[in-house]
């Protein structure tokens, strides 16, 4: 017989059936172990992959959380001492204002007591009433009601003096400017030693500012972003660049910074006027 597409004699074993291998009960479970081993084995790689991945997503986003947290830490930490800083800022310019301000209204006080004891001492004054001792149990009454503790004197001056009287203004004055004299050698010695207290004052002021700006400089400077060294290491570490949720999360920081006090330029502290 010949082919006819070819021409050439066909081979009785070509147009014979191909037999079907006929399988056993045994090879067919084999051939379901396999199959079950093999599936078994590409899940467990399917599942290995994904714990993986999910576990260095994990890491990656722990890291991104401490990172945060700690930057958070310094920042809160930073603006804690800023307002420590402030608050010492103000309370030691404030004790030097009202160190300043007790002076001059001890110096105008003296002033006007010493201005008054001479003026009265050109005038004549009555003398007071001494008191029983049924008054002395109860203090007497004003007009108002309220209790009088002692019995004022009244200065009074004639129109004419009578050379008794003109003599007891003489003792007056005399007395008065010698009252007057001792009065103003211990006020002046008293007004040196707060004078040299409010220097004192003034210096440890001054310092202490001076050491304030510095370590409010330094607090800052732990809470800028730029300086993090946190924010440095993460900028270096190219896995950490590549995920987006540090990136997210980067953009939708706030930094909180506190303004500085302004300093009071309107009043001249170390100003002492008498």
């Amino acid at each position: 017989m010949m082919d006819e597409s070819s021409g050439r004699p066909l081979d009785s074993a070509d147009h014979q059936p191909r037999k079907k291998l006929k399988l056993t009960e045994a090879d067919k479970k084999r051939s379901v172990r396999m199959f079950g081993a093999l599936m078994g084995t590409l899940s467990k790689f399917q599942d290995e992959t994904s714990k993986t991945k999910q576990t260095e997503a994990a890491k990656r986003r722990a890291a991104v959380e401490s990172r945060l947290q700690a930057k958070l830490k310094l920042e809160a930490e930073a603006l804690h001492m800023l307002r420590a800083y402030e608050v010492e800022e103000t309370n030691l310019k404030q004790q030097v204002i009202r160190k300043t301000d007790e002076l001059g209204h001890l110096s105008e006080l003296h002033t006007i007591k010493f201005a008054n004891r001479l003026a009265c001492s050109h005038y004549l004054r009555t003398s007071t009433s001494k008191l029983t001792d049924a008054d002395q149990k109860e203090p007497p009454l004003t007009t108002y009601g309220r209790p009088r503790h002692s019995e004022q004197p009244l200065f009074w001056l004639p129109h004419k003096l009578l050379p008794e009287q003109k003599e007891i203004i003489e003792n007056q004055r005399r007395e008065a400017q010698a009252e007057v004299a001792e009065d103003q050698i211990r006020w002046e010695e008293e007004r040196l030693a707060k004078e040299e207290q409010l220097e004192k004052l003034q210096s440890h002021r001054d310092s202490r500012l001076a050491e304030i700006q510095a370590e409010k400089a330094r607090a800052r400077a732990n809470a800028d972003p730029t300086s993090d060294p946190t924010t440095a290491n993460a900028s270096l570490n190219p896995m950490t660049n590549d995920s987006p949720e540090l990136g997210r999360r980067q953009t939708s920081e706030i930094r909180q910074d506190t303004p500085d006090v302004a300093n009071d330029n309107g009043r001249d502290e170390d100003a002492v006027e008498y």
